[in-house]
């Protein structure tokens, strides 16, 4: 008899579990039952309650689910940089660097992680650092009109021109799709120069791309700009 009522207690409990349990990964599409979910049983339900709290301006208690996200959750990046926003709200400086810093190492698809990286690398004249987030956020393709006010930023000065183009000398498809479109936010100028400095670090910057940019930048009257990387035709194999 005292078997059977153990074994009785001991299947609510499980069932009891798996309710918890399941209820838990419902809070991955629904918001409204994280909640609902007990505490030493919260996974996607924190994820759901932390940004809750940071959506509120709720420092204490983004800060407390995000604690409790990482306990439960420590490997995606985004739960980090969840945590780095909570610790922004909390007035941490360090605190978000550092979290952010370890995010971006962790998971460099994720585009907010690496907007404030290469933010944070600018301010801290890092250009090596920076690049390498602008670089990160074009080869994803996300977050496009950010990367490319971050690239502008950082083709501004001499060594971020210089950093910027050994990263597009990287292996990678991102660099023939880049030249165009960023003369809607990075000066003529600027960019020639980075091109030029490519070119003579190796970058895979195909020819036709080349003629393509010095076109529009003679038709936009730069010639002096289309100067600095353009030698008039493309090269002949065998020459």
């Amino acid at each position: 008899m005292i078997g059977r009522t153990i074994w009785g207690i001991a299947l609510v409990a499980l069932a009891v579990l798996a309710y918890f349990a399941q209820l838990d990964h419902i809070a991955m599409h629904t918001r409204s039952v994280s909640a609902g979910v007990p505490v030493a049983m919260r996974a996607f339900a924190a994820q759901r309650l932390t940004e809750d709290a940071i959506q509120a301006q709720d420092a204490d208690g983004a800060m407390r689910e995000a604690k409790r996200l990482l306990r439960v959750r420590p490997l995606p990046a985004e739960h980090l940089t969840l945590f780095s926003l909570a610790a922004s709200l909390s007035g941490d400086a360090g605190t978000t660097i550092a979290a952010l810093e370890a995010g971006s190492q962790r998971g460099w698809r994720d585009p907010i992680v690496q907007m404030a990286a290469g933010e944070a690398s600018l301010l801290d004249n890092n250009h090596a650092a920076a690049a390498q987030r602008v670089g990160a956020l074009l080869a994803t393709g996300r977050a496009p009109d950010h990367a490319m006010v971050l690239l502008a930023r950082l083709l501004s000065t001499s060594d971020g021109r210089t950093a910027f183009a050994r990263q597009m000398a990287m292996e990678g498809r991102w660099q023939a799709n880049l030249l165009i479109p960023a003369l809607d936010t990075v000066p003529p100028d600027d960019l020639a120069q980075t091109v030029a400095l490519a070119k003579a670090e190796g970058a895979p910057l195909a020819c036709d791309r080349i003629a393509l940019l010095a076109q529009v930048l003679q038709d936009r009257g730069e010639d002096a700009a289309v100067r600095r990387f353009w030698p008039g035709d493309c090269p002949v194999a065998g020459r």
